[in-house]
């Protein structure tokens, strides 16, 4: 286990890292589809899902919760997936008046999510938890 391996200190540093990296990444693509004229919503959702596919394949092939690898992983996908511009993209469609807007992501990342990183999971070698 990587934080009784290398102790409590390495592993925040690997966390932080991972999750400022993550987080970069995600601004780097929402502007990157910002700039072909996707919405920055959609692009959130997007984000949202490729993180669970990655999530699941990261506890299929590293199913170990301790793993350096999985950590990092996760670290990682932490910084990459975001609940809270998730729920300002609902909360603002629904301001907005554009309630199938906002089903539309809040049905893509609550429901969807989950069954893409079990299906991940299971297709990485990690079965059903």
């Amino acid at each position: 286990m990587i934080g009784r391996v290398m102790g409590s200190g390495l592993s925040l540093a690997i966390v932080s890292l991972g999750g400022g990296f993550g987080c970069a990444a995600r601004l780097a693509v929402r502007e990157a589809l910002a700039a072909r004229g996707i919405s920055s919503a959609t692009a959130i959702l997007a984000v949202n899902l490729v993180g669970a596919a990655l999530g699941g394949m990261a506890i299929g092939l590293a199913p170990d919760p301790g793993s350096g690898p999985r950590i990092a992983a996760l670290a990682v996908l932490s910084g990459w997936t975001t609940y809270s511009a998730f729920s300002t993209d609902v909360l603002a469609a629904i301001r907005a008046g554009r309630r199938g807007r906002a089903a539309f992501l809040w049905t893509g990342t609550i429901l969807a999510t989950p069954v893409i990183a079990l299906v991940s999971a299971r297709l990485a070698g990690g079965g059903a938890p």
